[in-house]
């Protein structure tokens, strides 16, 4: 229930506090999990190096090439409820970018805009990553024919120093990357055309 509370107007509502705490429960305990089981979720080296180097994954500022690909045609006229063809796709994405030694690190799919979230030199790094990507973006914008979606990918890249790494708690951590460069990756993306590939200045340098 709501303590204090200002009508602001027949929508609105500004709380200023509870007359009663929810109850919380402290995370339970976690046995520890088989190889098996958590490598299907995870990329092959971060799992490699889990699997060196204990439970953890210590954070660091390195060198990364980040890609977004907006994808236009996902929820479009055809049928994906049963989710068989963006399946295939991303299986055909996984595909590219694990051959070239990069992570897809997420998918979004929402009414603001589908796209894929890349790396290239988070896990492994590489002296080509940039070449990596703008490879990726390339094959990426062409899928095989039977696979109907990606026809009109968006790929948007840039590189720099990036905080690599995990957060969150001991009993529920996640892995990303972050910086400056990822949002203008996502720029980049957001303002390439249909079978497009931006990239930022310092891609380019090291492409050329």
């Amino acid at each position: 229930p709501a303590g204090e509370k200002e009508f602001i107007d027949e929508r609105l509502i500004l709380i200023d506090r509870l007359t009663e705490e929810p109850e919380s429960q402290p995370w339970p305990p976690h046995p520890p999990v088989q190889a098996a089981r958590y490598r299907p979720w995870v990329s092959p080296r971060i799992a490699d190096r889990l699997e060196a180097g204990g439970d953890t994954l210590l954070a660091e500022v390195r060198p990364v090439v980040a890609m977004f690909v907006q994808l236009e045609d996902v929820f479009g006229d055809s049928d994906f409820s049963d989710g068989a063809e963006l399946n295939e796709y991303i299986a055909f994405v996984q595909r590219i970018v694990s051959e070239l030694e990069g992570d897809l690190i997420t998918l979004t799919v929402g009414d603001k805009g589908n796209s894929l979230y890349i790396v290239f030199g988070a896990t492994t790094a590489h002296e080509d990553d940039e070449q990596r990507a703008v490879r990726a973006a390339m094959q990426l914008r062409s899928p095989p024919r039977e696979i109907a979606l990606g026809r009109n990918a968006r790929p948007g890249s840039s590189t720099g120093e990036m905080r690599v790494g995990t957060y969150g708690d001991a009993a529920r951590r996640a892995y990303d990357i972050q910086g400056l460069e990822v949002n203008l990756a996502n720029r980049l993306m957001t303002n390439a055309g249909p079978g497009e590939i931006l990239v930022s200045d310092h891609v380019a340098q090291r492409v050329s």
